[in-house]
């Protein structure tokens, strides 16, 4: 479990790191999505790309994980699976690039154009909803700290998500950016919080019957 969550953390590094260094060799990108810098014909797709790939592993990585740190319940079968959905669908994202980003103002009605348009779109969107829904989900299994975190995270990220059609360029990149920042962020902090037993015990929830997690685990429990 411990592995599982540092897994989780170092590929979210990888995945914030690579498009802000993308972003940092190609001037003026932060006024548009992420997904114009791995789009057809962008210098450096490869960069983004290892970034998203290593993401979705991540994604399974701490889908696996929680799923041995918490006690068995519809919530944990529930988030897990949201979460191993989102990896599905960062995967597909990271795999078919965009014609033509329709953040771009040169590529207004060009957009959505070919199937690769469409997988990169839907698996992007699958992968937003997916974090997003088993950040609400688990927030049932979790202490009250990590549970308000990850319902204020999930909210945060739906409301945004309503209001993305308001954002206009040149301001539309940055948003997203923040958007990314904050799913990719909870992904970290849940992590880091399951590569050590002791911090994943305090993240745990040990009421209303639960029985405590790190029994599960195999460690010892840590009274609260």
């Amino acid at each position: 479990m411990t592995r599982l969550g540092r897994l989780a953390v170092l590929c979210a590094g990888i995945e914030i790191a690579s498009w802000m260094l993308a972003t940092s060799l190609r001037p003026g990108a932060w006024r548009y999505n992420i997904s114009d810098l791995y789009a057809s014909g962008a210098p450096r797709p490869w960069l983004v790309m290892v970034g998203e790939a290593a993401f979705s592993i991540g994604l399974a990585a701490l889908a696996f994980g929680l799923r041995r740190a918490l006690p068995p319940s519809d919530h944990r079968l529930v988030g897990t699976g949201l979460l191993l959905l989102a990896s599905t669908g960062a995967m597909a994202g990271a795999l078919a690039r965009n014609r033509c980003e329709e953040s771009v103002p040169r590529c207004a009605g060009q957009a959505f154009a070919t199937t690769s348009d469409w997988v990169h779109g839907i698996g992007g969107l699958v992968e937003i909803l997916g974090i997003v829904g088993a950040a609400l989900v688990l927030s049932a299994t979790m202490s009250r700290r990590w549970s308000s975190y990850s319902v204020v995270t999930g909210c945060a990220a739906c409301l945004a998500l309503l209001a993305w059609g308001a954002i206009r360029y040149p301001w539309v990149g940055t948003a997203e950016r923040f958007l990314a920042v904050a799913l990719v962020g909870w992904v970290a902090a849940i992590g880091s919080q399951l590569a050590s037993q002791r911090r994943a015990s305090g993240m745990i929830r040990h009421d209303r019957g639960h029985p405590r997690g790190v029994e599960l685990m195999g460690a010892e429990p840590v009274d609260h």
